[in-house]
């Protein structure tokens, strides 16, 4: 990635957060709005490059697409 991240360990639930932070940016400030933008997306972009096979290549017990669409289906009948 370039720059530290912050690895985020949930230990209640079966995931993690990995973050990267800027502060020196008001998201009030619209007047910083294209260089929010810039940001966000070249750190998305760094992100899928990063992680993105490493995500795919992880064992699941189950695809993300079937628990995904379960859970969609056990709100749609709840």
């Amino acid at each position: 990635m370039g720059e530290p991240l912050d690895w985020q360990r949930m230990d209640d639930r079966k995931a993690s957060r990995i973050a990267v932070y800027r502060t020196d940016l008001d998201p009030r400030d619209e007047s910083q709005r294209p260089t929010q933008y810039k940001w966000l997306l070249d750190h998305m972009q760094r992100f899928a490059q990063v992680f993105g096979n490493r995500i795919k290549d992880l064992p699941l017990e189950e695809p993300i697409e079937d628990s995904v669409a379960a859970s969609s289906a056990e709100g749609a009948d709840g």
